[in-house]
């Protein structure tokens, strides 16, 4: 299955993420306009969500993504963990 969850974060940028799923996330694309240093690194945060299951919780996804920008010291202006987790959410219950 999947699903697509587009948001213009209040204050902020333009996101949308794509989830693969089946009874964990299987693949996540996080694309927008919003910035993000190094860029390269969006990747360690999409992949840092595969395997999670996906009644998990928006809280527990918020956290696996902030765990990941600490550890890397990534740079996100725009969005945050909190609307990257809340869209991860949206999108697996869009299924479509």
């Amino acid at each position: 299955m999947h699903g697509v969850a587009t948001e213009k974060v209040p204050g902020g940028k333009f996101l949308r993420i794509r989830v693969d799923y089946e009874d964990v996330i299987k693949h996540v694309s996080i694309t927008g306009d919003f910035f993000l240093h190094p860029e390269e690194f969006i990747e360690k945060i999409e992949s840092a969500l595969f395997g999670i299951d996906v009644n998990d919780s928006q809280e527990n996804i918020e956290n696996v993504v902030k765990e990941v920008i600490k550890n890397n010291s990534i740079e996100i202006i725009g969005i945050d963990a909190e609307a990257i987790a809340r869209n991860v959410k949206a999108a697996i219950a869009s299924e479509g």
